[in-house]
């Protein structure tokens, strides 16, 4: 995936980062030359979130962690007005 040129922030939730445990990762991320802005999604997002998943059949499958960044995925989506 090449996110150069396309990203001035990374977007994603501590959940995703605590994932990330060997080194050779961690300084891959940390070379990067833009930041990793770690969110919390809102209470509201969750639940829209959680209730879409549970009506889909796709809840089970689905870590908390994907939940969340799904979720986070959702409000920034809105914040920036697009539509789903």
């Amino acid at each position: 995936l090449e996110l150069y040129g396309r990203a001035k922030t990374i977007v994603t939730v501590s959940e995703v980062m605590a994932e990330i445990r060997d080194s050779k990762s961690r300084e891959i991320l940390a070379k990067l030359p833009f930041p990793i802005e770690e969110r919390v999604p809102s209470q509201e997002s969750i639940k829209k979130v959680f209730d879409f998943a549970r009506k889909t059949g796709d809840y089970a499958a689905l870590s908390k962690t994907d939940l969340k960044l799904i979720a986070l995925t959702f409000m920034l989506s809105c914040e920036t007005n697009e539509k789903f």
